[in-house]
């Protein structure tokens, strides 16, 4: 499976490698990065054949991305005349578009992830927010990527925290939360799984995770 692990402690990155070796690992340590990889990816090859399906006979041949933050695809009729999606009609462009959509894809089968995380979204902070952002330490994104990669189409998340509840009033509210299951969705929540070592058991999570 492809898993998407978020955690900054390196001894639980390790924990995680040596638990989750078996699959397609990617880590990331914060919430900016998680943000930035729970983005559905649109598969080119499925994408152009929904296109030209439901157009009988115009095709994509080009894409133009140079542009920041727009794209551009150069088509061809079945007459032969190229244009780009732009000058196309109306109904081939609304035909461009549902092919994108239905050929989007999420790049993760499990999102796993640690509840406190390093403070984040600096980049974006006017003087007040980074005031705050200057006092605060770790915060609880936990939740929030949670919500972004079910958002995203992910079926599988789990959320795990080490935090002692009689320390952090976040961490007791975690207290007897366990997830819960809708459809092919699931959600597993622990703040109380741990390896022998003391680690994190992202084992043990995913299991809970799959199991049916």
């Amino acid at each position: 499976m492809k898993i998407l692990v978020v955690e900054d402690k390196e001894k639980n990155i390790e924990a995680a490698k040596r638990a989750l070796g078996g699959h397609e690992l990617t880590i990331v340590t914060g919430y900016d990065q998680a943000h930035e990889v729970l983005i559905p990816v649109v598969d080119p090859n499925e994408f152009r054949a929904a296109f030209e399906k439901a157009t009988g006979g115009w095709k994509i041949i080009e894409e133009d991305s140079s542009i920041p933050n727009h794209k551009i695809w150069y088509l061809r009729n079945s007459e032969g005349e190229e244009m780009p999606h732009f000058e196309a009609p109306k109904e081939i462009r609304l035909a461009l578009r549902k092919a994108e959509v239905e050929s989007k894809h999420m790049p993760f089968d499990v999102v796993l992830t640690d509840v406190m995380l390093p403070k984040g979204g600096n980049q974006c902070m006017n003087a007040k927010g980074e005031e705050l952002v200057s006092k605060q330490g770790e915060m609880p994104y936990g939740p929030i990527i949670v919500l972004r990669a079910l958002q995203a189409g992910v079926k599988k998340v789990g959320i795990i925290t080490q935090g002692n509840h009689h320390d952090d009033p976040f961490v007791f509210a975690f207290d007897r939360l366990f997830g819960f299951s809708a459809g092919d969705t699931k959600l597993v929540a622990s703040n109380h799984m741990e390896t022998k070592d003391g680690l994190k058991d992202w084992g043990r999570l995913l299991a809970e995770l799959v199991e049916e």
